[in-house]
């Protein structure tokens, strides 16, 4: 199917007429007046409430072949990491009354450590099968095998149920109002028109669902649906099941560095196929959830395709609707395992466990990974699917539907190990702590403060910001007094340099503060921060190293921290703009990465001394990864990165480009070469076994003023490298082979190329 988006007013005209001219209907009295904006919703709302009902009484049996792909990966600034993937094939017999029996034709699961643990014994090629349960006509809330009755249910259920917007009472919880039409086109020419239906929930809440649903106004068949939680789910704040206090008292334990604990479904398309001219029963689903534990960030996206091979109406089939029959059921059984042959079995294994469903699988075990009945991994365009282009369509069409409000202002505060850099170590600050407090003040809009103090400094610095977040993009307004290193993207306040600082004496960062305010475009929440813009007026002042302690230094009376740069004292405004992109995705195939920095700012000096000066500056950094022996995760990795920039103008100097650090150039002290221009590159050599790897690495990098570059004035450096889970956690030791201090040094720290 291939639906264009485009308005058929007719359609709705046709709709509201009938509802007008029709007398008073059960409709008008059986539903909440105030449910409905326009009587279009309304008439829709009846005839797919009544049709969705009734699904559950006219369905007998049908036979499906479902294909499910699945991705987990986690998420950092540089790439997301596929951590966990699986590609599967059913063929499943559902019936009235009875248990579902599925034939597993195909099982592929994917992460570290699983060909070790079957090569070893202690997994099975059917373990990690992500198969929920097949379809059950009437209960598929929206979401194919999401069934289960502690999940899923009415409103008021239980506190904890998600609520479809057609279940028994779904009208006390949501407003509902029509709008425009697809037209969905079959392979034999035929087209439906349906009516998009959105709906909003009378107060946000994690269980309550926003959305579009599209309904055919001649059948009252649900046909598409496009949805999301009308807010993303806190479970400190949502999930507290009184059933199960051990979990509730984990969630509270749980160290601060992994809070707040989030779980954000970025949106959900379910797709419906016509069977027979009649019915219509499930085609395709895809959704996407992002899950957040503090400065860890998780993806999981699901793929679902559904095949109809056999249909059989209950008028064709009455002896369905009589209820289970465990003679018959038991003989439809075994037909089915001499229909396979003898390369099958009937298995109780883990894979059934907690279902009602019962499995039939081959015995050779082998055959599940080879199968030609497994649909590409999850990354692949593939027929039955939904295309990047039906998906797009689809979310910008979520983002015109209206942000539900709140019942009472959710607001949140962290402190210390609260969040991300809250607690951290430099050599100006010494020991940092903050706190956070955000509000949401209406609809898409937050408040967001933090503020946080150093003990060597003795200085507060905070934030405070206004966002409007949507489905599209982020825009903040926000005002600013805090401490800002001039590599913003280097991550000096992370976990990685401030253990450095503190144990080592080593600070990687150059500092300066910065008063002022600012305006950012970003990705909407949920997504990748492909692009960020920023346009910004602010004063630069100059800070001071004010730490003098460091764990390995703490005997030695002479040391202290290197002086920080003497940032120039400058008021400044300008606009800057980072653009990234990343290509490529499964792990045994090569992938490749570009990252464009520009900014374009006047300043002045503080007081007024002086004339004032404009400058330009701008860089690019391109990586790749290419695995060139061995599988997903064991074999020889390459790794190269190249980058380069400049400044046009004069440019104060904490807007230089400096170069000495994990991020730049390994084994020499920070900012060990610094000026107008840079260019700088790498390459690694990994073996990696499982997920855990050993690399060696040679890294080039010169820095100075824009025409004064001499092949002999390059710095270079080699070393070798552990790294775990393809670099999302880095530890090296590099030595720098030419050039001043050169020596051998300790980088620990976490986005690597490899």
């Amino acid at each position: 199917m291939k639906p264009p988006l485009r308005t058929h007013s007719a359609i709705a005209a046709a709709v509201a007429l009938a509802a007008a001219i029709a007398p008073p209907t059960l409709a008008q009295s059986r539903f909440v007046p105030g449910a409905f904006e326009d009587p279009v919703a309304r008439q829709l709302y009846s005839d797919a409430y009544d049709r969705w009902h009734a699904l559950d009484t006219t369905v007998a049996s049908y036979t499906a072949l479902i294909r499910q792909r699945v991705a987990g990966a986690v998420r950092t600034p540089l790439r997301d990491r596929v951590v966990y993937s699986n590609e599967h094939a059913v063929r499943t017999w559902w019936r009235r009354g009875a248990d579902p029996v599925t034939m597993v034709l195909g099982n592929r699961t994917r992460h570290p450590g699983r060909d070790f643990m079957l090569r070893r014994g202690e997994a099975d090629r059917l373990d990690a099968m992500p198969y929920a349960e097949p379809f059950s006509p009437g209960d598929d809330h929206l979401l194919f095998g999401w069934n289960r009755e502690d999940e899923v249910g009415p409103p008021g259920a239980d506190g904890r149920a998600l609520v479809h917007p057609l279940s028994h009472g779904a009208d006390q919880a949501y407003r509902y109002s029509s709008g425009d039409t697809i037209t969905v086109s079959f392979p034999d020419g035929r087209q439906v028109r349906a009516v998009a239906l959105q709906f909003i929930p009378y107060r946000a809440d994690a269980f309550l669902l926003t959305g579009t649903l599209w309904i055919d106004p001649v059948s009252g068949v649900l046909i598409r649906a496009v949805y999301r939680p009308s807010v993303e789910m806190d479970f400190l704040r949502d999930v507290d099941d009184p059933g199960t206090p051990g979990a509730n008292l984990a969630l509270r334990l749980m160290p601060g560095v992994f809070k707040p604990v989030s779980l954000r479904l970025n949106s959900i398309f379910v797709d419906y196929a016509l069977w027979e001219f009649e019915h219509w029963l499930p085609h395709r689903a895809r959704w996407e959830v992002v899950a957040t534990a503090g400065a860890l960030k998780g993806r999981l996206t699901v793929d679902v395709s559904y095949e109809i091979e056999s249909f059989t109406s209950v008028s064709e089939d009455p002896g369905a609707a009589a209820g289970h029959d465990e003679a018959a059921d038991s003989a439809f059984v075994a037909t089915l395992l001499s229909r396979a042959g003898a390369g099958y079995e009937l298995t109780n294994q883990s894979v059934a466990q907690g279902k009602d469903t019962r499995f039939i699988v081959p015995k050779d075990r082998r055959l599940l990974e080879i199968s030609p009945e497994l649909p590409p991994p999850i990354w692949e365009d593939a027929p039955r699917f939904a295309t990047i282009g039906e998906l797009e369509d689809l979310v910008g069409t979520l983002a015109q539907v209206p942000v539900a409000s709140y019942s009472r202002t959710p607001w949140a505060f962290r402190y210390g190990w609260g969040s991300p850099e809250m607690v951290r170590y430099n050599r100006v600050e010494g020991l940092a702590a903050g706190l956070e407090f955000d509000a949401v003040i209406g609809g898409p809009h937050k408040v967001l403060t933090s503020a946080s103090f150093g003990l060597a400094d003795g200085k507060v610095k905070a934030r405070i910001d206004l966002e409007r977040s949507t489905e599209l993009r982020r825009l903040t307004l926000g005002g600013f007094h805090e401490l800002r290193s001039t590599d913003a993207e280097a991550g000096h306040f992370r976990f990685g340099n401030s253990i450095t600082a503190l144990v080592t004496g080593r600070d990687e960062g150059e500092y300066y503060r910065a008063t002022g305010f600012d305006l950012r475009w970003r990705a909407p929440e949920g997504e990748r921060e492909s692009f960020v813009f920023r346009a910004y007026g602010e004063r630069q002042e100059a800070v001071e190293t004010r730490a003098g302690f460091a764990f390995f230094q703490a005997f030695d009376d002479e040391w202290s921290f290197a002086p920080n740069l003497e940032a120039d004292e400058v008021d400044e405004a300008g606009a800057e703009v980072t653009v990234r992109s990343w290509w490529g995705e499964e792990p045994d195939r090569a992938q490749a990465g570009v990252e464009w920095y520009g900014q374009v700012a006047r300043n002045r000096p503080v007081g007024g001394e002086g004339e004032g000066a404009s400058f330009f500056r701008s860089s690019a950094v391109a990586r790749a990864r290419i695995p060139f022996a061995g599988d997903e995760w064991t074999g020889w990795r390459l790794g190269v990165e190249a980058a380069g920039g400049t400044t046009w103008g004069d440019a104060p100097v904490q807007r230089a480009w400096f170069l000495g650090s994990a991020a730049t150039l390994r084994g020499y002290e920070p900012s060990v070469m610094g000026g107008s221009s840079f260019l700088r590159g790498r390459v690694e050599v990994a073996r990696v076994f499982e997920g855990v790897g050993v690399s060696v690495f040679y890294d080039v990098g010169w820095a100075g003023e824009r025409g004064g570059f001499e092949g002999g004035d390059l710095l270079s450096a080699a070393g070798l490298g552990l790294t775990v889970l393809d670099g999302l956690v880095r530890a090296d030791i590099a030595n720098g082979l030419r050039g001043p201090e050169k020596r051998f040094r300790f980088y620990l720290y976490a986005d690597a190329i490899l």
